[in-house]
């Protein structure tokens, strides 16, 4: 996107009508540590997801929170998403091509 924003922010906008929120795609990291990284991430990102669906009638201020922790969220899911992908690039983390 144009902005700097990931694509996927529009949902919580339309959440309220479809009332469905989708998490970004599994990463697949090789190295232990990204994996731990993107579980958390994920797991983060499923509870900001239910707080927010279930959310119905709170205050007019608790939609700005939701917002402003799904845009760190997704930040941070986007500097993961480019770590795991040069990670696996690695050579080392390279499926072998057994003959």
């Amino acid at each position: 996107m144009g902005s700097g924003l990931p694509a996927c922010l529009g949902q919580y906008v339309t959440s309220a009508v479809f009332g469905t929120l989708e998490l970004p795609r599994l990463l697949h990291p090789v190295s232990a540590q990204l994996a731990s990284q993107e579980t958390s991430l994920r797991g983060a990102l499923q509870l900001l997801h239910e707080r927010h669906l279930t959310g119905v009638g709170e205050r007019p201020e608790a939609a700005a929170l939701y917002l402003e922790a799904a845009f760190k969220l997704h930040l941070n899911w986007g500097r993961l998403a480019a770590a795991v992908a040069v990670d696996n690039a690695r050579p080392c983390n390279r499926p072998t091509v057994v003959q």
